[in-house]
C-alpha cells in the first residue's frame, strides 16, 4: 500500500484501502484457479517481489517454461533492463532501486498490523507471511504453482 502512495493516479480508495486491494487480490486467485482448471500447464504466477529481488532467475525461468531459449542477448537485456544502480522515481520504469519492493518499511507497525489483519486470506492466497513487529523482513514462501 505504500508503494501506491507516490503513484499520482492511484489516490482513490480503491487503490488506497487495504480491504478493497485484498478483495481484489482475493478475486485475482479465484479466476486464476478457475483458468487454471480450464488451462493446466497454461498459467505461471511471477510475484513482482521476486522478480525485482532475483530478475535474472526469475527471467531464466520465465523463458524455460515458455520453452525459450537463455541467451547472452537475453541476459544483457535482463542485466540493463533491472540495474539496481540506476535512480528511478518513475513507478513505470523498468528500473527499480534496490529496495524498491520493500517500500513498506516506510509504513508504521500499526499500519502493516492493520494491512496484513485486513488481508490475511490474500496474503495466504498468493503465499506471504506475515510479520511480526520489529521482524526485519519477509521471508516468500514457495507456491505451488510459481516458476
Amino acid at each position: 500500500m505504500e508503494s501506491r502512495l507516490s503513484i499520482e493516479w492511484c489516490q482513490s480508495k480503491d487503490c488506497t484501502q487495504a480491504s478493497l486491494h485484498c478483495r481484489d487480490l482475493e478475486d485475482q486467485y479465484q479466476s486464476f484457479l478457475g483458468l487454471q482448471k480450464r488451462f493446466p500447464d497454461s498459467l505461471a504466477v511471477v510475484r513482482y517481489e521476486d522478480m525485482v529481488r532475483s530478475p535474472m532467475d526469475m527471467a531464466k525461468k520465465l523463458l524455460k517454461w515458455v520453452g525459450l531459449v537463455w541467451n547472452e542477448s537475453v541476459a544483457r537485456y535482463v542485466l540493463t533492463h533491472t540495474a539496481r544502480n540506476y535512480q528511478s522515481n518513475n513507478p513505470y520504469s523498468l528500473y527499480k532501486s534496490k529496495f524498491s519492493e520493500e517500500k513498506w518499511l516506510s509504513a508504521t507497525w500499526e499500519d502493516i498490523n492493520t494491512i496484513q489483519t485486513v488481508c490475511k486470506p490474500a496474503m495466504d492466497y498468493w503465499g506471504y507471511v506475515p510479520i511480526e513487529e520489529n521482524q526485519d523482513y519477509i521471508k516468500p514462501l514457495p507456491l505451488d504453482f510459481t516458476l
